[in-house]
């Protein structure tokens, strides 16, 4: 049975975190639409903008 009341907790990214959601994009679009690992780079190539442009000050991300 479900929670009723579920802890969340929403922090700062860690290293691996983004590493991950690259790693989650490519499989799951592989296994669901078959995509080939030229998707996995183009999501690499986004967080990567991403991350070394990140302003931690006033940018925040979440992971569901």
């Amino acid at each position: 049975m479900p929670t009723k009341n579920p802890t969340i907790t929403l922090r700062d990214p860690l290293p691996g975190d983004m590493g991950w959601v690259v790693q989650q994009h490519g499989e799951i679009y592989w296994r669901e639409y078959g995509w080939d690992s030229g998707f996995e780079a183009l999501v690499l190539k986004i967080v990567s903008g991403i991350v070394q442009k990140w302003q931690p000050a006033y940018e925040k991300c979440w992971i569901a």
